[in-house]
C-alpha cells in the first residue's frame, strides 16, 4: 500500500516541489503532502479492495475450505435456530445424568 501511495503522481510532484531549494512555501507544501498522502492512501486501499473482490468470492472461499456453507439470507434465521438446537441436542446426549445411590438402613 505504501509503495502505491509513494508512486502516485500527486505525491511524487509534491515531494519534488518540497525538495526544490528555491521554493519558499515548504511548510505549506509539507502540510499539503500529508493531506494528499492520506487521500491517496485511501484511494489505493479502495483499489486493492476492488482487486481483491475480483479475485476472491464467497464461492471461492467455500471451494478452498474457508467457508463451509453459503446460506441465502432468507434461510439464515432458520439455519441458526437449527444449529443451536443441534448443539443443544449434542450436549444433552453427551451429558451424564447423576445417579442416585439408595442405601438401606435395615
Amino acid at each position: 500500500m505504501d509503495r502505491r501511495t509513494r508512486q502516485d503522481a500527486r505525491v511524487v510532484e509534491l515531494e519534488r516541489a518540497i525538495a526544490d531549494p528555491e521554493r519558499g512555501d515548504r511548510a505549506r507544501l509539507l502540510a499539503q503532502l500529508e493531506e494528499t498522502r492520506e487521500a491517496v492512501r485511501s484511494e489505493k486501499l479502495g483499489e486493492v479492495a476492488e482487486e481483491f473482490d475480483h479475485v476472491h468470492s464467497v464461492q471461492r472461499a467455500q471451494k478452498v475450505g474457508s467457508v463451509h456453507h453459503i446460506i441465502p439470507p432468507e434461510r439464515l434465521r432458520p439455519y441458526l435456530i437449527e444449529a443451536v438446537e443441534r448443539g443443544m441436542d449434542r450436549e444433552l446426549a453427551g451429558a451424564s445424568l447423576p445417579t442416585l445411590e439408595l442405601t438401606s438402613t435395615s
